[in-house]
């Protein structure tokens, strides 16, 4: 091997080790503030249930606070479709007959588009 050939190579060996060492300080940096995140996620949940219990309590749909009003929302949305809900619409359809909706149900699953995805993650040690 040239001497030229085995400087490159030594440059590419310490570029990427500075970007390993780069990403792992990144992805620490990522972890904590979400763990930072979460916690102050949980807070804001424990506030908001007694504000909301308050609100309840004393039949209000907003209160009042520094920056303006809060008002009490309800939110409604259909979960997702799993392979036990299929299953039963379909049984409806094929007016009980579970072995044809368990088939189809096989049928709809095999069709799903796989997407794959490249990343790193850490072992653990």
């Amino acid at each position: 091997m040239s001497e030229e050939n085995q400087n490159q190579e030594d440059k590419s060996k310490a570029e990427i080790k500075e970007m390993i060492k780069s990403w792992e300080e990144a992805d620490d940096q990522i972890a904590e503030l979400n763990k930072k995140l979460k916690d102050l996620k949980d807070e804001k949940k424990q506030y908001e249930n007694y504000i909301i219990d308050y609100m309840e309590e004393n039949h209000n749909i907003e209160v009042a606070s520094p920056n303006g009003k809060i008002r009490k929302a309800v939110s409604k949305s259909k979960t997702g479709f799993n392979e036990k809900v299929i299953i039963t619409g379909l049984t409806e359809i094929t007016k009980g007959d579970e072995t044809k909706a368990k088939d189809i149900t096989k049928i709809i699953s095999q069709k799903r588009e796989i997407k794959e995805k490249t990343f790193l993650k850490k072992a653990k040690k």
